[in-house]
């Protein structure tokens, strides 16, 4: 459960000190987000498998823990690239296998993804990943309050309350996160942010029967 001290917490920790550690660490953080991206979706995938129950809830499939394992996974591939796509193709085909898209709710979050994008425009205009991460998030925040009948986990969120204007608070907060802290690693766990949220709540919602 998100409570407004968690998830402060959680974005202290993996929106700021851990990128930067990383950074310290001589890491490109940028760059490592691009190379190792399946790796990020494999977790992502395991992360809805709790949702969809194909996995049982617990400390090292959801949050924190999911994303504490993820990046203990990331050093060891980085030692051995292979293990991120064995376990991307094994993840997705578990996805595929057990999971019926419907062809309506995708449509939707289609179309709402393509207006999402349009309010985002100030923030692709600085950052092209950013703003396709986070407008993926706006669709499926909107179309899974507004049209699936879902209830929002995330505090943030939940206290602006009405989806129609959730959009074009993030276009505030991440044009002036962009302006005033644009700092390659700053923009990597931007952009996992956004991939991380709208990516769950997509193939959630296109699972829902």
């Amino acid at each position: 459960m998100y409570t407004i001290a968690n998830s402060i917490a959680y974005a202290i920790i993996f929106l700021f000190l851990i990128p930067y550690l990383l950074y310290k660490l001589g890491i490109d953080v940028e760059k490592e987000t691009t190379k190792f991206f399946p790796l990020i979706l494999s977790f992502l995938f395991i992360r809805v498998f709790v949702d969809i129950n194909l996995l049982p809830n617990t400390f090292f499939t959801v949050t924190p823990g999911v994303w504490i394992l993820g990046i203990i996974t990331y050093f060891i591939a980085r030692k051995i690239p292979i293990i991120q796509w064995v376990l991307f193709f094994a993840t997705l085909f578990v996805y595929a296998f057990y999971v019926n898209i419907d062809i309506k709710v995708l449509v939707l979050l289609l179309y709402f993804f393509g207006l999402s994008l349009i309010i985002l425009c100030p923030v692709f205009l600085i950052d092209k990943k950013i703003a396709l991460a986070h407008s993926l998030d706006i669709a499926t925040t909107f179309v899974g309050l507004t049209y699936l009948g879902l209830k929002e986990k995330h505090v943030l969120s939940s206290l602006i309350g009405e989806p129609f204007f959730i959009g074009f608070f993030k276009m505030v907060v991440l044009y002036v996160l962009l302006k005033t802290y644009n700092k390659p690693y700053i923009r990597a766990s931007i952009f996992v942010l956004g991939l991380l949220t709208g990516g769950r709540n997509f193939l959630i919602e296109i699972a829902l029967k």
